[in-house]
């Protein structure tokens, strides 16, 4: 079946002749589709880990770049308004 909805109709005789998702595939793929599914549901343990990394990555993205004397109207962002709640 998985053959089939992967690679559609088998025009190839030889391919027809491979046999489908034995136990072991059946295993991972079913351990695969489990994760995914939790952290599609309940995605707070892959978010608390990605938090600093984010936070970082946006206080970098936001700061200015320009020299002290030059900034003008560049405001630099405060970390605690963009922190991920």
């Amino acid at each position: 079946m998985v053959k089939r909805v992967v690679f559609g109709e088998v025009k190839n005789e030889k391919v027809a002749a491979l046999a489908d998702l034995d136990l072991r595939e059946r295993i991972n793929l079913g351990a695969l589709a489990a994760v995914v599914l939790l952290f599609g549901l309940w995605p707070a343990p892959l978010v608390n880990v990605m938090h600093v990394t984010v936070e970082n990555l946006v206080e970098q993205v936001g700061a200015c770049k320009l020299p002290e004397a030059e900034r003008g109207d560049c405001v630099l962002p405060r970390p605690e308004t963009m922190a991920l709640k």
